[in-house]
């Protein structure tokens, strides 16, 4: 993983308040970034097994010394020890020992720790399971290699901007592990769970971006690890692409082999900040709250930031109530928010008019689960609409590709609400192209609401949507004020295919769900100011999870039909000829 151009670079910083501006410009890698003091060394092996004899089973194995969490297993052989496997790795080891339990008859084995104390390169792990003085929302889910170790915590960040301008208020975002959704009576199991809810710290999908703060003041003469612990795939793991120190030989399955500490690959050690100085009393998830304060009361009101420096909110909320010093309706039905079967909302908006029964537009994204394919047989992912009349039990979704007609248009300043549905296996970072983007809210197919984080406020130009949950967006097109005259985008339906060619196109008729009567052939057609809106995990982007949205309803769509010549207006053909 590369920060700036350099693999695992070190700054040095003097104690102190620092603006880091940062972007997750990873392919496919989600980031949830904290900050760890780096520990003072690990439990990195053993050596000198002397194996023992009269083992019938595997013995405990126990690792005592100066540090805590280092745990290991050992296996056996034809009655002896034949191999130790450090599970976790621990925190604070400069010395330790390891005890293999004897046999209930015969030699006990016997081995010597390793410990790695040669760099400030590591964040000190520890068994993920309920331990006296964690935090209640450190992780107990006994995940392999552990958890961070919850009394080496850097300072929070003070997040006060998106990849979309600055948040309506400052956020705090305490050092939070990743976790994961693990009810099983729950519709969205196996989903990382929102930030507010111990899900994690700094989540950044790809293209996603945060301004923040950070108090280096009390980590004075100590060593920080800017450490990530996302899930790549987002949500569900896969192990193949999950480097980290003490990660065990992953080569049967296609891996890496184990990857010993100071060295990579590794995803989870991102960078080191020394800070220089004379070590004092370190304050865990720390930040100045005069800094807090006086950003609070800079953000607030009609002369705050966020006001003075961002177009007007389109939907009321009650999160914006100190933002616009009011009180946005909290209950339905003018609450800014959707159910799962609502096909319409209802808001305030900041100037106080109520907007009743604003219809929204149904989306569709659907991945790898066996029912799109590409052009050569490759399961893939698509963006679509879902059809009318579906609800919350059953949904019909029109995937399209590319190529296909446009469906999204757009009038000048026109606001649009989209009910964005997944039926999938991934969370997708959809990216909108010069769109002002509000997310309303996500709400899982079982009916459960669940609001936007503090640190997703304001505007976005990024989206998280997870599977089996539908996200709500609000979004109004942004010209580009340019002092010369924008040309229309004229071009094929599919660039890459002749006129006239029906390769590549959808069989069916966005409007109805029925197959075309006419299949659609490759034309010319004049887009207007072409947006787009997609998925930015890149290898997602170039296998078609794409779609083309037009601005400027003065300039028509055309195509040719068969022999008829067909005009596209705000989501409908209809034949001129």
């Amino acid at each position: 993983m590369l920060v700036n151009g350099t693999a695992y670079p070190t700054i040095t910083l003097a104690p102190g308040q620092y603006r880091f501006r940062i972007l997750n410009a990873s392919h496919d890698r989600f980031l949830n970034l904290q900050l760890y003091r780096a520990t003072t060394g690990i439990v990195s092996g053993f050596s000198g097994l002397s194996g023992g004899s009269g083992y019938t089973s595997a013995p405990a194995v126990t690792i005592t010394g100066d540090g805590t969490g280092a745990t290991a297993v050992a296996t056996i052989l034809g009655g002896a020890v034949n191999d130790i496997t450090i599970t976790t790795v621990g925190s604070g080891y400069t010395t330790a020992n390891i005890t293999i339990a004897p046999p209930a008859s015969g030699v006990q084995a016997t081995a010597t720790a390793v410990v790695y104390t040669a760099a400030p390169t590591e964040v000190g792990m520890v068994p993920a399971a309920q331990s006296p003085g964690f935090p209640d929302t450190w992780p107990k889910d006994g995940r392999e290699g552990g958890v961070p170790d919850p009394a080496m915590r850097g300072p929070a960040f003070l997040q006060i901007g998106t990849e979309g301008g600055f948040l309506p208020k400052p956020t705090v975002l305490n050092n939070q592990p990743v976790q994961w959704n693990l009810d099983p009576t729950m519709f969205n199991v196996g989903n990382v769970l929102p930030q507010r809810d111990g899900g994690g710290t700094l989540i950044l999908g790809p293209a996603e971006r945060a301004d923040v703060i950070v108090d280096l003041t009390s980590f004075a003469g100590r060593t920080l690890i800017l450490y990530n612990d996302a899930p790549t795939a987002f949500p569900a793991l896969d192990p193949h692409y999950d480097y980290y120190t003490g990660a065990p030989d992953r080569r049967d399955i296609g891996g890496y082999k184990p990857i010993p500490p100071g060295v990579g690959p590794n995803i989870r050690t991102v960078m080191q900040i020394v800070v220089s100085g004379t070590p004092t009393t370190v304050v865990p998830d720390g930040y100045n709250a005069g800094t807090l304060s006086a950003l609070e009361t800079a953000f607030a009101g009609s002369t705050g930031i966020f006001q003075k420096s961002q177009d007007p909110i389109i939907v009321g909320q009650t999160a914006y109530n100190t933002t616009y010093a009011t009180t946005f309706p909290a209950t339905w039905p003018n609450w800014g928010l959707s159910r799962i079967s609502d096909g319409s909302i209802s808001f305030q908006k900041v100037d106080g008019t109520v907007m009743s029964n604003f219809v929204m537009k149904a989306k569709a994204i659907h991945d790898e689960m066996g029912a799109t394919f590409d052009d050569y047989g490759r399961m893939s992912a698509k963006l679509g609409l879902e059809l009318p009349f579906t609800n919350a039990a059953i949904a019909n979704f029109i995937l399209q590709n590319f190529v296909d007609p446009a469906t999204e248009k757009v009038k000048p300043g026109e606001i649009q609400i989209w009910r964005i549905t997944h039926n999938g296996v991934d969370t997708h970072p959809i990216h909108f192209h010069l769109f002002d983007v509000q997310v309303l809210n996500r709400v899982g197919w079982d009916g459960f609401i669940r609001l936007p984080d503090d640190n997703e406020l304001g505007w976005k130009d990024t989206v998280r949507m997870n599977p089996l949950e539908d996200t709500i967006v609000a979004l109004r097109p942004v010209q580009p004020q340019v002092p010369f005259t924008l040309p229309n985008s004229i071009r094929p339906l599919h660039p890459a295919m002749p006129l006239g060619s029906t390769e590549g196109f959808s069989s069916m008729d966005p409007a109805t769900g029925d197959q075309w009567a006419t299949p659609q052939t490759n034309q010319m057609v004049n887009f207007g100011h072409e947006y787009t809106w997609h998925c930015h995990i890149l290898s997602h982007e170039e296998n078609d999870m794409m779609r083309p949205i037009v601005l400027n309803v003065d300039q028509l769509l055309y195509a040719v039909l068969g022999s008829s010549l067909w005009q596209w207006d705000m989501g409908s053909w209809t034949q001129i000829n």
